[in-house]
């Protein structure tokens, strides 16, 4: 079901915070088939990332996590994946890196956009 989705729809929440020595991007959304989907990637000034992702609905829920080592170069920041845990429409895959591109506060993450 959740390969059927093929851009990020409309924005319902969005939150923009920087906390003690950590960058915290958020988004919140819904999918066309009614899926509430919630995205939290946190980059530590100690370069260690987290990513959070959970799709629920009324009669499910899945989501996953994916932690492992940033660096930014620019506006660019790239995300060493070096474990991931449960199901994620993003694909994190240890040991491959993930470019995203982080501009004003906002980061964009294979087409998604957190704040």
């Amino acid at each position: 079901m959740m390969e059927a989705l093929q851009a990020p729809i409309e924005n319902d929440i969005t939150d923009s915070l920087r906390l003690n020595n950590m960058r915290i991007y958020e988004e919140a959304s819904q999918s066309p088939d009614e899926w509430f989907i919630t995205r939290t990637l946190e980059l530590e000034d100690d370069g260690r990332f987290s990513y959070y992702e959970s799709w629920t609905c009324s009669l499910a829920g899945t989501g996953g996590t994916a932690k492992g080592r940033w660096r930014q170069s620019g506006d660019t920041v790239f995300l060493c994946t070096e474990s991931v845990e449960g199901s994620m429409y993003l694909r994190f895959i240890p040991g491959q890196e993930l470019e995203t591109v982080e501009h004003g506060g906002v980061i964009t993450l294979d087409g998604w956009t957190l704040s």
